[in-house]
């Protein structure tokens, strides 16, 4: 016996949450939730979905990468000098700077490139 609930609003959202949380028991179905169903259930026209291109947001991430990486590279370079270098605490220091700026290129210049083309 399962209980029925009045919808007591018009929202096209409330009404499939009503029916989904009615109709299934946690399977499939939710497991399997189509991104095209996002907009309607939820209401929202601003998401960004895979495959959408996003411009203003992939620019930003461009930029902020560009930022950060003008401001890291001195830093670097004063680290690598002659008098520093020589501690293992510095050259561990250039070591993290070096692979963040590897990690930074793929996870903010790249998201930002594929978030422009809609990848």
């Amino acid at each position: 016996m399962s209980l029925e609930l009045p919808i007591t609003t018009e929202s096209p959202a409330a009404a499939y949450a009503h029916h989904f949380y009615y109709t299934s028991n946690f399977t499939w179905e939710y497991l399997t939730f189509k991104y095209h169903d996002y907009r309607y259930v939820y209401c929202v026209d601003n998401v960004t979905i895979a495959g959408e291109q996003n411009r203003l947001i992939g620019g930003f991430y461009i930029f902020l990468y560009c930022l950060f990486l003008i401001l890291y590279i001195p830093s670097l370079i004063v680290i690598s000098r002659p008098p520093l270098i020589g501690h293992a605490t510095y050259k561990l220091m250039l070591s993290v700077g070096i692979m963040d700026n590897v990690v930074g290129f793929f996870f903010t210049f790249l998201a930002g490139i594929y978030t422009c083309i809609g990848n």
